[in-house]
Parts: structure tokens; C-alpha cells; sequence
């Protein structure tokens, strides 16, 4: 990869970070929304999720438009 895209990438977690501290206040629900993103772009499942963050990763991919990948 080149540094752009390394760049970029730690760019939107750290964006995604902030804002996750900003509206839900704990990083219970950042995870959760990484976790997401993940199961969208086909790099992680949502088996894979533990139990703890499965409500709020279920949450986020119906916020993404997505509550099928939930199943």
C-alpha cells in the first residue's frame, strides 16, 4: 500500500474515533462501529462478533442500511 492510503486510513479511524467519543462517549460503541464497517466491506463476520457488542454492531449495520449482514 502506498502511504496515501495509509494516510487516509488512519485519518477515518481517528475521525470515526472522535466521533464516537463525541456522541456516545465510550469506546464500546467505536468498536462496535469498526466493527461494522468491517462486516460491510466483507473483511470480518458478524459470528465473529462477541457477544457484548452484538446489539450495538447489529445497530450500526441497520444505521449503514445493511441489517441483513446481521443474521
Amino acid at each position: 500500500m502506498t502511504n496515501i492510503y495509509i494516510f487516509a486510513i488512519v485519518g477515518i479511524i481517528v475521525a470515526l474515533y472522535i466521533i464516537g467519543k463525541a456522541i456516545w462517549g465510550g469506546e464500546k460503541y467505536m468498536i462496535a462501529m469498526l466493527m461494522a464497517i468491517n462486516i460491510v466491506a466483507g473483511h470480518y463476520t458478524y459470528e465473529r462478533v462477541p457477544r457484548l457488542l452484538k446489539d450495538q454492531v447489529r445497530e450500526q449495520l441497520e444505521i449503514m442500511g445493511v441489517p441483513e449482514l446481521a443474521e
